[in-house]
């Protein structure tokens, strides 16, 4: 396994770690970590058994066990106070997770954060420029839904949308 194998691994479940122990409010929170990494040992594993079937993939068992320490870092910043989006800006009237979603989706849209210097990657990504298929409308759909989820978050964190 490689660094960048064992990290994208980790970085799956963290937050599946965290918003396990930001949302579940019961039980105590060292029961609450222990099924949190108990489930992710489970959906990891299970996870490797569906890439069985799928020919695309190849499946590892040695990947389950960074997938679980990925959700135990994410629980234990979930189960910590500093890192509890219900309680960040609670003084000031902040709503914070509307502010916390929209960063996790402009850091999902903005994936890999490193432009690429290949220049067949650059040639790759202008040919839909010239490609005269029909218009994508489904991706369109996909967009303006995600848009909408946007605009509302940001509405729901106090801002004002002209």
């Amino acid at each position: 396994m490689g660094r960048g194998d064992l990290l994208g691994n980790l970085a799956l479940f963290l937050p599946f770690g965290y918003l396990g122990m930001v949302a579940w409010r019961r039980p105590r929170r060292p029961l609450r970590f222990a099924l949190l990494v108990g489930s992710a040992a489970i959906y990891g594993a299970a996870l490797q058994v569906v890439q069985l079937y799928l020919p695309s993939r190849d499946p590892a068992l040695r990947d389950v066990m960074p997938n679980v320490l990925g959700a135990a870092i994410g629980a234990l910043a979930g189960g910590t106070p500093l890192f509890d989006v219900r309680r960040l800006g609670e003084r000031k009237g902040i709503r914070a997770a509307p502010w916390v979603l929209i960063a996790f989706w402009l850091g999902y849209r903005l994936v890999p954060f490193v432009p690429s210097i290949d220049l067949q990657e650059w040639k790759d990504s202008v040919k839909p420029l010239s490609d005269w298929s029909p218009f994508p409308w489904v991706g369109v759909v996909h967009d303006v839904a995600a848009w909408l989820a946007v605009a509302c978050l940001w509405a729901a964190a106090g801002g004002t949308i002209p």
